[in-house]
This record gives C-alpha cells, sequence and structure tokens, in this order.
C-alpha cells in the first residue's frame, strides 16, 4: 500500500500538485493502481486515476511502469497513456 502527500504532474502546460492519495503495487500480476487527488494553478481539485503495469517493481530499486488508457484518466479532462515511468523508491 502507498500513501502520498506530496508530488506533482505535468500534462502538456498545465501542472498539477499532489493533495493526497493512495496506491497499491500486486507484485504477482505487475500491476500498480494509483488514486489521487491534484490540484491545478487555480486551486481546482481533480481526481486523478493511473493504472499501470510494471517491469518487475522492486521496493529498493528502481523500476519502469507504462500507464493505460481508458482506465487511466484525470476525471473529467483527459484520458491518459504514459510509457516508461520511472518509480524510484525513497
Amino acid at each position: 500500500m502507498l500513501n502520498f502527500t506530496a508530488g506533482t504532474l505535468t500534462i502538456g502546460s498545465n501542472t498539477y500538485t499532489v493533495v493526497r492519495g493512495h496506491g497499491i503495487i500486486t507484485f504477482h500480476s505487475d500491476r500498480m493502481i494509483l488514486h489521487l487527488v491534484v490540484k491545478n494553478s487555480a486551486g481546482d481539485t481533480f481526481h486523478l486515476i493511473l493504472n499501470g503495469r510494471h517491469a518487475k517493481a522492486s521496493s529498493t530499486t528502481a523500476f519502469t511502469v507504462d500507464f493505460t488508457m481508458p482506465q487511466s484518466k484525470l476525471a473529467h479532462s483527459w484520458f491518459l497513456k504514459i510509457n516508461g515511468v520511472t518509480v524510484t523508491p525513497k
């Protein structure tokens, strides 16, 4: 289980700040699902869902995730497809 308290997401020229969120990584099915609440520069909040597949996720080393569409979306704005995201554990 993952908990998010900060971060940013940039889509085109729009940058969103992560307000809060949670997610889960399943190692046996190579899946990752994130549910986040993000805020734009005007202060409007949106729900973000990212549904991805990872190549051998690790809790100690970086790994790559491909987020797929239409399962991944920024509510009421875009369906997202994001390939090759690198996740780095802290």
